[in-house]
């Protein structure tokens, strides 16, 4: 039963004022608060709490009722309750239960600036696939920005312990050898139990969470590291300076507390690249790559700028101050990150939509098996219909072929001076850049699946064509391969370290220094042959990652996207951790060709993976009878019945393999 009030219903139509709105604000002010919904919200509210100082509601509030809100202006109080101080209650009903505070005002002042600029809260650009408005201009600005300040603080300190890792253990790559193996090893542990938290909690709370933990523990890294360098005072010898009852522990510190940092990085990318992206674009897969694409460009800018300004600061202000700034950076910086987080929260009904519940499961004994969220999270990853494309995705972290540790110790050993490396690092990274801006086109123009072929197919194809030659020559017996005996010297700390040392210096940058091109491979077509393929692959990676990154967007279940994707960071650890460790094991420079043999090996089985995927022999991405799959596909073309993607196949549907597709 409606609330009549002078036989009228306060009902308030968008886009004009309302005549009943006095009805409305003649009521109580605890009714006022009940009746309020959020902008673009019609809110069902039942009226059943009561008040500890006006006594029991009114009897006609006990019933629901109905009331639409305008999509753009809020309800306002009469100037007579505004003159005596009564605020209105909050439009944006945050669960937060924010009721003031210098936080609360803070984001709501950056809160009507981006407004002020996006053009408004509540209009987005309008969709031409599903004929919706996107979300609004202002709700994406405070997401980008609160991305980029996250990412920036990763990116930084990702770049930066390793050289202070260095000057810390000079002549040595243990340290640099223990960071690395350690940081992959937390993430296979943590993706799964990291990805099931942000499953269980509220979208808000779980990214400020991740954002929390990743920032407090560079902070607290960078922290022991900068003791340590004050510490040792410029010593050569840090160890000696300190003292080992003193460096030890905090080197442990740096490092233990530094790879922690990766997990909530990991956890951070999984909610906000993955899960609040998806949530934002609704059923549009278009405006989901479009969206992709924008936060993937975020991410590699600052790939490529961070590691800029740390360097200049190591360079012209010294190890100890770039140490601290970042310190700092990451202390300053998390409350703007939680406060535009908390912006676009508020602005956008659909982050604050609760997420489904999860699924009853028959009830059953709890599992007495060590790390068993680990192994469910595992379980969760295995049955999705995305197999395939996530594990051809994983594949490309098994390989020397890439910007890592492998490839760059290789190249300046062979007397790759770091200008020439800086430069080519650039390319690279430009073409990965280009992958953001092709990435929408092609998904428009050929589809999503299209899209990710294409990816694998061009880093295959260029990988191939660099890499080959320089692996023929050395089977071969090309002079490339006939290394001198100073070459047999081991490289697998190159290959767990970083480019920027060795010991003794011999072996890579002093080694090239001292002895020029020493194998002949800096000025050889070869090299230029290796540089071009790996800088030009990096275009194909990164539309594969788009591609595949977007279907586990599309095909997974809103209760297990988070699961997936924090396994699927696991698995990419894993493979790179194989990795690390055939380095170890081929760990001579004459050797190097038969990891890239291997690298071309698993970089061609992952395209073959796709290529199953793509041409319907492994699980579909629907939930019929076809295949592995369980769910209808998220397209928003499947709805209004168009042929591409759509929701009748086995493969991409829901139902048989010829059949109509069904929910």
């Amino acid at each position: 039963m409606a609330h009549k009030s002078g036989g009228r219903t306060p009902d308030l139509q968008h886009g004009a004022a309302s005549a009943h709105a006095p009805d409305l604000w003649a009521q109580p002010e605890d009714e006022r608060s009940l009746m309020a919904g959020g902008p673009g919200e019609s809110a069902t509210v039942a009226a059943t709490r009561t008040s500890s100082d006006d006594g029991a509601l009114s009897r006609h509030l006990r019933t629901a009722l109905s009331v639409s809100a305008p999509a753009r202006a809020a309800l306002s109080p009469p100037p007579a309750a505004a003159a005596a101080g009564k605020g209105t209650p909050s439009p944006r009903g945050d669960d937060e239960g924010e009721e003031g505070g210098a936080f609360s005002r803070l984001a709501s002042g950056i809160e009507s600036r981006l407004v002020s600029w996006g053009g408004g809260a509540d209009e987005g650009e309008l969709s031409e696939l599903s004929g919706c408005r996107g979300p609004p201009a202002a709700v994406c600005n405070a997401l980008f920005a609160s991305h980029a300040l996250a990412r920036w603080a990763w990116r930084t300190w990702e770049f930066a312990v390793a050289l202070v890792l260095i000057r810390l253990y000079p002549g040595s790559l243990r340290l640099i050898s223990a960071y690395g193996l350690l940081d992959n090893l937390v993430r296979v542990v943590g993706g799964a139990p990291v990805g099931a938290f942000i499953d269980r909690s509220e979208r808000l709370r779980g990214a400020t969470t991740m954002y929390l933990l990743q920032n407090a523990c560079i902070l607290a890294s960078a922290a022991a590291a900068g003791a340590l360098l004050w510490l040792a005072g410029g010593s050569d010898d840090p160890l000696a300076a300190v003292g080992p009852a003193v460096y030890w522990p905090l080197v442990t510190v740096a490092i233990a507390v530094g790879c922690t940092s990766s997990v909530g990085s990991m956890g951070a990318a999984a909610a906000v690249e993955r899960e609040w992206v998806k949530a934002l674009c609704g059923p549009d897969t278009l405006m989901l790559a479009r969206m992709n694409s924008v936060m993937r460009a975020i991410d590699m800018l600052c790939l490529m700028l961070s590691p800029m300004a740390a360097g200049f600061l190591m360079t012209y202000a010294g190890m100890l101050p770039a140490v601290l700034a970042i310190a700092a950076y990451a202390l300053v910086v998390w409350a703007p990150e939680c406060v535009l987080l908390r912006v676009a929260h508020r602005l956008s009904p659909q982050l604050r939509e609760p997420k489904a519940a999860p699924r009853a499961e028959a009830p059953r004994q709890r599992p007495r098996v060590p790390f068993a969220a680990l192994c469910s999270g595992w379980g969760v990853y295995l049955r999705q219909a995305t197999l395939l494309p996530a594990l051809a995705l994983a594949l490309l972290y098994l390989t020397c072929l890439s910007l890592g540790f492998l490839m760059t110790a290789f190249l300046t050993f062979n007397g790759m001076s770091e200008a020439a490396l800086s430069v080519f690092r650039g390319i690279a990274a430009a073409s990965g850049l280009l992958s953001t801006a092709i990435f929408p086109r092609l998904h428009r123009a050929a589809g999503l699946t299209a899209a990710g072929a294409a990816g694998f197919a061009w880093l295959n194809a260029c990988l191939i064509a660099g890499t080959a030659p320089t692996v023929a020559a050395a089977i071969l017996g090309n002079p490339l391969s006939s290394w001198s005996a100073a070459a047999a010297a081991p490289v697998g700390d190159h290959a767990a370290g970083g480019p920027a040392a060795a010991p003794g210096g011999a072996a890579t940058a002093g080694g090239a220094a001292a002895g020029g091109d020493k194998f002949g491979l800096a000025s050889s077509p070869l090299l230029a042959l290796l540089m071009s393929g790996l800088a030009l692959s990096r275009l194909g990676i990164w539309l594969a990652d788009l591609a595949v990154s977007q279907m586990q967007q599309e095909f997974v279940a809103d209760d297990e996207i988070g699961t997936v994707n924090g396994v699927q960071s696991s698995m990419q650890s894993l493979f790179e951790i194989f990795s690390f460790v055939a380095g170890s094991i081929l760990s001579r420079p004459d050797q190097f060709h038969w990891l890239m043999l291997g690298s071309l090996a698993s970089i061609s089985t992952a395209g073959i993976l796709y290529a199953c995927y793509a041409l319907g022999f492994g699980p579909g991405s629907g939930g019929g009878a076809s295949g592995w799959g369980r769910r209808q596909p998220y397209q928003q073309l499947s709805e209004v019945g168009a042929a591409v993607d759509g929701g009748g196949g086995g493969r991409d549907g829901g139902g048989a393999e010829d059949g109509v597709g069904s929910a």
